[in-house]
């Protein structure tokens, strides 16, 4: 019941909140555990991300709960914020696996590697939780995104 909910949160904003924050903390740990299993850093990224988005294309709950949280960190200073520490969580996430597998890289490239990565990363979740029928194969574009970046880390 309602009374019930708000015995638990303040306000919608609290328990959405709450519940992004769930599955932020689900999205950074399927993300270390699938780079922890795997010796190759494009292995584990190909891992975590298609289970990321397979969860997101079979759960209409999940893909309601993004789109909510996409639309409202445009207009919610607080939900921004939220936002913003998790994408920077994540790119931590990856510049410290990146750098530990590819030593060499400079600061610079491997900045603009993760840049370009996550942008796009970023658009295909999106288009993903809009279901926009533009993406019919997300796990093959999936599997080009990482490439691109294996073969830009290579270089």
């Amino acid at each position: 019941t309602r009374g019930a909910i708000y015995h638990h949160f303040k306000n919608k904003k609290d328990m959405f909140m709450s519940a992004n924050r769930w599955r932020q903390d689900y999205t950074s740990a399927v993300l270390r555990e699938r780079l922890s299993e795997e010796n190759d850093l494009f292995e584990g990224l190909r891992k975590a991300f298609r289970e990321l988005f397979e969860i997101l294309h079979a759960n209409t709950m999940i893909r309601g709960l993004v789109r909510e949280y996409m639309a409202m960190a445009m207009t919610d200073s607080d939900v921004n914020q939220m936002y913003k520490e998790n994408d920077m969580e994540l790119i931590g996430i990856l510049d410290t696996e990146l750098k530990r597998h590819y030593p060499t890289v400079s600061s610079g490239k491997r900045s603009r590697m993760l840049e370009r990565f996550y942008v796009s990363l970023e658009g295909m979740f999106t288009v993903l939780a809009v279901d926009s029928p533009i993406v019919s194969q997300p796990i093959r574009m999936l599997e080009g995104l990482i490439e691109t970046f294996r073969k830009e880390a290579m270089k």
